[in-house]
């Protein structure tokens, strides 16, 4: 959890605009292997890589790209269920979400094809919102975020903390 602590401290100490909110799935095995998968925490869900067995992890990210806030919780559960936490406290501030998160009160997402109602989306929340992508992709292809082969919950937890303390150390400009 130290790892966690300095991640928190490094995201805090910039003054903040918007937040943005999105989840990634991170998977615990693959395919035909998810059957023989040892940590029971588990669970079958889709993510934006398809089915994923395994987990997610939601995170609130600030607008230069570093983790505030994040949790994980079973691939299984839906993304506007977890944001409840995650934006607890934060409820003046603006907060950017993609579509998974239509229906949370406290986020702005785009609206949906078939929805009749017109909402405050605009191209520059779009490109806003590239920024919590880029930052999962930095997580994903320079820290490995998904080459963890993990047995058990707490050891996906201690390594996931780590990568972004490690993301947030490497971005706030202080090395």
């Amino acid at each position: 959890m130290l790892w966690a602590e300095l991640a928190i401290g490094l995201a805090k100490s910039l003054p903040e605009e918007a937040r943005l909110i999105d989840a990634k799935g991170l998977p615990v095995a693959k395919g035909k292997r998810a059957q023989w998968a040892r940590c029971p925490e588990a669970t079958k869900g889709f993510s934006t890589r398809g089915m994923v067995y395994g987990f997610k992890l939601h995170a609130l990210v600030n607008h230069r790209g570093l983790f505030e806030r994040w949790s994980f919780a079973p691939a299984n559960i839906a993304e506007v269920s977890v944001a409840t936490s995650l934006t607890a406290g934060l409820e003046s501030q603006l907060i950017v979400g993609d579509k998974g998160y239509i229906g949370h009160p406290g986020i702005i997402t785009p609206k949906r094809k078939n929805m009749k109602a017109k909402g405050s989306w605009n191209k520059a929340l779009s490109r806003i919102r590239k920024r919590i992508e880029s930052s999962f992709s930095v997580l994903v292809r320079s820290l490995t975020l998904h080459a963890a082969q993990v047995k058990t919950f707490w050891s996906l937890q201690a390594r996931v903390n780590l990568k972004i303390a490690a993301h947030n150390l490497i971005h706030s400009g202080l090395l």
